[in-house]
């Protein structure tokens, strides 16, 4: 069985929900004790369960990313990141594309708003921050 194609959009909440189906979300969230020797089998077993479900959900470009670590959690931890971020150049498209937005002709408001928000939420990600100000 390869990847499953979530793609990097919604990756994180995908495999967050798959996770939490699965009865396997502790190991991520609150994560298990820092000190893996304190582990009981069931937490092993927990931690290995769920390594496994996160090696199925990447894609074969994320295992170099991931060699190093040594938890469920600290996969999670590095995936979420390639998944969320966005290099420096994509971030200031992104911001061009939040200025720069109008609303379609053929678009309620509310598409709008989902369209501008979930802009405004790929910006923020790229390390652009919006002040009150």
């Amino acid at each position: 069985m390869g990847p499953v194609p979530f793609g990097k959009k919604y990756w994180c909440l995908r495999a967050q929900g798959l996770l939490e189906v699965k009865g396997l979300w502790k190991a991520i969230e609150p994560g298990l004790d820092d000190d893996i020797t304190k582990w009981s089998s069931q937490d092993k077993e927990i931690d290995h369960k769920t390594k496994s479900v996160l090696y199925l959900l990447m894609n074969n470009d994320s295992l170099d990313d991931i060699m190093e670590c040594k938890t469920a959690k600290d996969i999670w931890k590095t995936l979420k990141e390639i998944h969320t971020k966005y290099d420096e150049w994509h971030g200031l498209l992104l911001l061009q594309d939040f200025v720069t937005t109008k609303k379609k002709n053929d678009e309620s408001i509310n598409e709008y708003l989902v369209r501008r928000n979930g802009l405004y939420h790929k910006v923020k990600n790229a390390g652009f921050d919006f002040s009150d100000q």
